[in-house]
């Protein structure tokens, strides 16, 4: 090989052997945090154990949609929900906890000591899946199933999942006192869907 050629491949051979010590040096690309950020919000969220909201929840069942106001206080196991309603269909209230619920319907007929999700698809023709909803409404997954599918947005929140035959999907996030709480959420099964509005969320470390 004459001088010439020599002289042209040095500069190559030189860019090929700092390529390939680049590339057997360089360190590997750190995974995205979106993991442990998700697994903070799930601690600090999870915590949570009295808080109240107040918002809207809109009903669509087949070819029947209607809203209501929504109240919820939450008081560690102990729960109660109030669903004001427009159009004569009045106020229907559900409380309970582990051992016993009580579903008051707009009449004032009192159901107790059934599963709640039983009582409601008798007596209002729907039902919400209260005690999975009691960790999807804070964004986190129900445990006491497995979920077979799980979302998590950039920044580590419960964008959506599917539990229990139902798929919830977390459209907007607040933040109250330093937790990401959701604002604007879909719950569906089949031919019901559930549209929540939180329009204010009261937490005990929040001013």
């Amino acid at each position: 090989m004459n001088c010439c050629c020599k002289t042209r491949l040095l500069p190559l051979l030189l860019i090929l052997l700092l390529t390939l010590g680049g590339c057997a040096t360089t360190a590997p690309v750190p995974q995205t945090s979106k993991e442990a950020s998700w697994q903070l919000q799930q601690q600090k969220v999870g915590g949570l154990a009295i808080w109240e909201l107040a918002g809207r929840i809109s009903v669509q069942l087949e070819k029947e949609g209607w809203s209501a106001s929504l109240y919820w206080w939450q008081d560690n196991s102990d729960y109660k929900l109030r669903i004001v309603a427009p159009l004569g269909r009045g106020t229907v209230e559900i409380t309970g906890n582990k051992e016993q619920v009580r579903l008051q319907m707009a009449d004032n007929q009192v159901f107790e000591n059934q599963g709640i999700d039983q009582m409601m698809q008798q007596n209002l023709g729907w039902e919400i899946p209260v005690n999975a909803l009691v960790y999807w409404i804070r964004g986190l997954p129900d445990p006491g199933s497995k979920p077979d599918n799980i979302d998590i947005d950039a920044d580590g929140r419960l964008a959506g999942l599917h539990q229990d035959g139902w798929d919830i999907h977390y459209e907007k996030y607040t933040n109250v006192g330093g937790f990401d709480v959701p604002s604007r959420m879909t719950v569906e099964r089949e031919q019901l869907r559930l549209r929540l509005g939180i329009n204010r969320w009261t937490l005990p470390d929040a001013s």
